[in-house]
């Protein structure tokens, strides 16, 4: 191997390196922006129907399309149609979000996700459900 060559082969192998960082990063990245219950509001808040609501639009915008460009609007807004409710533990959350679908067109959809909160945490209990 000439020298040209060796220093083709240098570049070639940094920039594979190079390539493999930031796909990694990228991936990274992803992940760490799911929603976990474990990441539970730990404020005032805790097990209450704002705190109820929070949870649900966290879970909602995991399941859009386009989760950055959604929009709910404000849980105490005069005309906005959402409801919170609780049996114990166990909350209703039913509203809507705006959010772009896959061609970029903006559409309003209704949800519905039953939350529980215990042990300081949130968990599923169904939804969100899409309609």
């Amino acid at each position: 191997m000439n020298k040209l060559q060796k220093e083709q082969l240098i570049y070639s192998i940094i920039t594979v390196i190079v390539g493999i960082a930031v796909i990694l990063y990228i991936a990274q990245s992803n992940l760490s922006s799911k929603p976990k219950a474990k990441q539970a509001n730990k404020n005032t808040y805790k097990g209450s129907k704002q705190a109820a609501w929070e949870r649900a639009k966290q879970y909602v915008k995991f399941n859009l399309k386009s989760p950055g460009s959604a929009d709910f609007g404000g849980l105490y807004e005069q005309n906005y149609k959402i409801n919170v409710s609780a049996k114990g533990s166990v909350y209703t959350v039913r509203g809507w979000v705006d959010s772009q679908n896959g061609f970029g067109a903006l559409i309003r959809t209704n949800f519905k996700i039953k939350l529980e909160y215990k042990d300081e945490d949130w968990k599923i209990i169904s939804g969100p459900e899409f309609y």
